[in-house]
């Protein structure tokens, strides 16, 4: 099988009554794919943890969350898109 490493910005809004916005940021995911194509595995790697995404999101007014990660347009122009390091992935693919 062969991988695939996508480089991606997440922003967004929740479609809940209050319509909470997703503070933006960044992350690199890895596709494992078996012999046929399909993918086999599936590894992120976030620019801030699960606590902090999720706490942002429900808690946007606190001013303690930093930056959000730059637009699209000047994400381009940033060695590695802007995004975290992709290395500890492929090491945990070498060890699948």
């Amino acid at each position: 099988g062969g991988m695939i490493l996508a480089r991606w910005r997440l922003s967004g809004t929740l479609h809940l009554p209050w319509k909470p916005k997703i503070q933006p940021y960044t992350g690199v995911t890895l596709y494992q794919l078996d012999r046929s194509g399909l993918i086999r595995r599936h590894t992120e790697h976030w620019s801030v943890s699960a606590p902090h995404a999720f706490l942002s999101t429900l808690l946007p007014q606190l001013p303690i969350w930093g930056e959000a990660a730059p637009e699209v347009e000047a994400l381009r122009r940033m060695e590695g898109l802007g995004c975290p390091d992709p290395a500890r992935l492929l090491r945990e693919r070498i060890r699948v």
